[in-house]
């Protein structure tokens, strides 16, 4: 069966809703989560909404396991959340929060040296990517936990077209909450092992009350067919701008497992 915007927007809708609650220490992904032999609509969008979360409940310093492949988010000594590091079967990654945009743009021309342009195969034309990351608020110098689904392949003749949606997760002072959360578009376009994006998404900052707007334009390099890391800069935008609100731009570093 093709998945059609339906499924993938209710999957993407209980995924941007699904901002409450934390789980245990670990977390395992349902298996079914890739399968693209589905039976109906709602199956497929029960599938996908499991795996949300599973996803948004990933507390810090705690692992989700993710077809025996391993994510953990870290923190330094002042509690912020610092990095992503994943093992397992698909290889071994890891990524620190970019705190500049010069720490930005020479992680993405590190990714762009070590491009193959024979790997196009890389990037599977309906791909099930799940991601998390670590995005730098350069507003308020904290960092949220960017926890995100993808699905890629909506439309035969546009593959690299995606619907995503993501929570956000952040600790300020310490302490554990909610950020907000987002659904929109990703166009992703390979070079090789290498790939674009570049998107936009309606976001919900939970810090603040107030929806927003957020575009996004990151590079991608995948070691395999399942393992990948990202770098590049996001920007949100909303009616009030504050420091305690998540507007401005981000710094992003993220790790990606496509299905």
């Amino acid at each position: 069966m093709k998945y059609t915007f339906a499924s993938i927007g209710i999957a993407g809708l209980v995924l941007a809703m699904a901002t409450f609650s934390l789980q245990a220490q670990t977390t395992v992904l349902p298996t079914g989560a890739a399968s693209t032999t589905a039976g109906t609509v709602l199956t497929q969008g029960a599938i996908l909404a499991q795996a949300a979360m599973a996803l948004q409940g990933l507390p810090l310093g705690a692992t989700i396991t993710v077809n025996g492949q391993s994510f953990t988010l870290t923190t330094n000594a002042a509690g912020q959340i610092s990095g992503v590091t994943t093992t397992g079967p698909a290889g071994n990654a890891a990524v620190s929060a970019l705190t500049t945009p010069t720490a930005v743009a020479n992680t993405v021309a590190g990714y762009v040296a070590q491009n193959n342009t024979n790997d196009f195969g890389f990037y599977g034309s309906n791909d099930l990517t799940a991601g998390v990351g670590v995005d730098y608020l350069q507003n308020s110098g904290q960092t949220i936990a960017d926890i995100q689904i993808a699905k890629y392949g909506l439309l035969s003749s546009l593959s690299g077209l995606g619907l995503e949606a993501g929570v956000l997760q952040g600790n300020a002072g310490g302490k554990q909450s909610t950020a907000g959360g987002y659904g929109g578009m990703d166009y992703r376009q390979p070079i090789g092992s290498v790939a674009a994006h570049v998107g936009a998404d309606v976001l919900w900052d939970q810090w603040s009350g107030q929806a927003g707007g957020v575009a996004h334009a990151l590079v991608e390099l995948r070691q395999n067919t399942h393992l990948g890391e990202s770098a590049g800069v996001k920007f949100e935008a909303e009616p009030s701008s504050s420091k305690q609100n998540l507007s401005g731009l981000w710094l992003v570093a993220e790790i990606n497992y496509s299905f």
